[in-house]
């Protein structure tokens, strides 16, 4: 067993009164009442390089911490057993202290890039802990990604492969998390960087350089000046008018309404399903579903007169054949039917149906946290008095 870890001279107090917050069976959380945690960090080196660990304490006791890709397991965006990266030089990243309705999260941002696309992500949570030796774990309250392509692609509409309106809303509603927080570390511009970001004064929008990045580099490779540009949405099209054409890129199948691709997060508000699907360099298609918030895989799969056809992966150990689904597209919508399935959640024939434009009913959960005064009899938690 690994011996616990110590509160020493090398972690540096970032912030504190962090909320601390505990899952219920029924899948609910409660607030510990007047119980603030605070949050550290400390620069570590590795055979990797160096990065930055952030981790949250309570009473000399550490009750979450960010880990190494290799101790991740890759979960939806909303499960309750998620973990957080440490910042590296390697991955784009933010993390974010931001106080919401009395309460105080933490939001973690990444940009990812490819050599001719960008994908964007947030995630806005609080700490799970039950205070008697638990592993923390992260509390979803909100999450969201978007991607685009910073080349035209043939045959595709430049609006579905770099959606201004789309990347439009996904920049406000990080913007007003990133207002009402405090930056604790970035790597997004390529270097250790700490404290209030510059970018907050933008004069287009605030944060707009935090949340995209990569626009200067492109909007100076292309002339795009930044003189008479009041909006991140006038900038994206003015950025959208003069992206080069790449005969040869290889983008993801149109969904059927020809409006949008078909990769992308997928959400089914009341029935807790998700879907998220991403396209390899090779054409197929790779991501995770998560049925009945009971079952969760992840699946390789293959695209063909307008219907994804995924297959479950399974280790050597599993005996039971692998659930394949059939799944069409239309207006952001997934419609996912169960064509082979074992004994589990759901039968051949079950239909599922998610949309991008959905939000997970699990977010709700931490929104509408109980205060832990009710639990006080139960037993179960370490409260003061």
């Amino acid at each position: 067993e690994e011996p616990k870890p110590v509160l020493s001279e090398e972690y540096e107090l970032v912030y504190e009164g962090i909320s601390v917050f505990s899952s219920m069976t029924t899948g609910s959380y409660i607030k510990f009442k007047d119980l603030w945690a605070d949050l550290y960090m400390r620069r570590q080196q590795d055979g990797a390089g160096e990065f930055i660990e952030l981790s949250v304490w309570y009473e000399g006791e550490e009750l979450w911490r960010t880990r190494k890709d290799d101790e991740i397991e890759k979960r939806p965006l909303f499960w309750y057993e998620e973990y957080s990266k440490h910042l590296t030089l390697e991955q784009g990243q933010s993390y974010y202290v931001v106080e919401l309705d009395g309460n105080v999260y933490l939001m973690e941002y990444s940009v990812e890039t490819t050599s001719n696309m960008v994908t964007m992500s947030y995630r806005v949570f609080g700490i799970n802990n039950r205070l008697k030796g638990w592993e923390g774990y992260s509390a979803p309250y909100d999450a969201g990604s978007i991607s685009c392509y910073i080349v035209k692609g043939k045959g595709i509409a430049p609006a579905v492969s770099f959606p201004v309106e789309q990347m439009t809303a996904f920049a406000d509603t990080v913007q007003g998390y990133m207002e009402k927080g405090k930056r604790v570390a970035t790597t997004l511009h390529g270097e250790f960087e700490f404290g209030v970001p510059a970018d907050g004064d933008n004069p287009i929008s605030p944060y707009l350089y935090d949340i995209f990045p990569w626009i200067p580099q492109m909007a100076a490779q292309y002339g795009v000046a930044a003189e008479g540009i009041h909006s991140t949405e006038e900038l994206l099209i003015a950025l959208q008018n003069v992206l080069p054409t790449e005969e040869f890129v290889m983008m993801p199948a149109l969904a059927d309404d020809g409006n949008s691709f078909i990769t992308g997060d997928y959400y089914s508000h009341r029935s807790e399903n998700y879907l998220t699907v991403r396209m390899n360099e090779d054409g197929s298609y790779q991501g995770g579903f998560l049925i009945n918030n009971a079952l969760i895989f992840e699946f390789t799969g293959y695209y063909e007169n307008g219907i994804l056809t995924i297959t479950q992966i399974q280790d050597d150990t599993y005996s039971q054949p692998p659930c394949e689904l059939e799944i069409t597209f239309q207006n952001g919508v997934a419609t996912a039917t169960l064509t082979v399935a074992d004994s589990g959640p759901a039968d051949v024939g079950d239909i599922f149906i998610l949309d991008r434009n959905e939000k997970s009913m699990e977010f709700e959960y931490l929104r509408y946290a109980e205060d832990s005064e009710k639990w006080k009899s139960v037993g179960m938690f370490k409260i003061d008095e």
